[in-house]
Formats: structure tokens, sequence, C-alpha cells
């Protein structure tokens, strides 16, 4: 999986929740992620995919020099925060390519929610984050398998 692109407003190591029905946003100045959200946005989903098919077979790119890719995944976070009412948001357009000449496989565009419980509790903010994510990576997962059916875990 190549490191994904992110909107610059959450590109930060403060954490940004989204305020006034989504039109403002707020920098927590000392709640903080513990790497800049796009490579926690990859290892989730490099994790996420690997307990499905396999941690030999799904990798953060790039790698090529140890094995030629069977599928790249390019993915585009557009938003990844919470609102002011408790719910994570994780928007993104994401493209699978495989085979020979990165060939279009699928090419989605993914509006998924998680309510936190409390928009106060950094720690809530982060899990409903989260899952918003594993939610990614089993869409993308389906698309895979889709895709090519023996592609699952053996």
């Amino acid at each position: 999986m190549d490191k994904p692109t992110v909107a610059g407003y959450f590109d930060r190591t403060q954490m940004v929740t989204r305020k006034d029905g989504g039109s403002h946003i707020s920098i927590h100045e000392f709640e903080v992620w513990s790497d800049p959200p796009a490579e926690l946005i990859r290892r989730a989903l490099v994790d996420d995919l690997a307990h499905r098919f396999g941690s030999d077979r799904v990798m953060a790119t790039p790698a090529e020099h140890y094995a030629v890719p069977e599928w790249r995944i390019a993915l585009d976070v557009i938003r990844f925060d919470v609102d002011e009412g408790g719910e994570a948001v994780l928007d993104a357009r994401w493209t699978l390519l495989g085979g020979p000449g990165d060939r279009l496989v699928a090419s989605r565009r993914e509006w998924l929610e998680a309510p936190s419980g409390d928009p106060t509790d950094p720690a809530k903010r982060v899990a409903a984050l989260s899952e918003t994510v594993t939610m990614l990576a089993i869409r993308i997962g389906d698309a895979i398998a889709a895709a090519k059916p023996d592609a699952q875990r053996r």
C-alpha cells in the first residue's frame, strides 16, 4: 500500500475536531497523535489487510525491491475527524490497481462513520476513528477478494 495523501487540515500531530456543522475545526494542541495521521492510517490498513490475507502477502510500499506487488492501493483521505456531536468520519477515495501495468481493478469513494460516545474524550475519538479505518480495510479487502477469489488467506 502506498502512503495515503491526506487533507492539509489534519496533516499534523495535533488532533482535530470539526464544529459548527462542519464549517470550522478546532486544533487540540495538547492532544497529539503518536505519528503523522497518514502513517497511522497506512499502518492500520496494512495490519487489517495482513490479518485477512496473510502477513506475508501484504506490505507497505516501497517494497518493490523485495517483491513485485500483485495489488497496489492508492488512498486519498479527504476527511478524518470527529464532529462536535461525537461522530467520527472518514471520507476517502481509494483505487485498487492490479496485474501487469497496474490496471484499474476498482475505485470508490467511501464515507464511513462511527460514534465516539463522547467527543471530549480523546481516547474515545481515537477508537471511533480507528473503527472507520477498519471499515475501510474491510471494503478494500472485499474488492480484492471479488477481483481475485483465490486472494483470500490460504
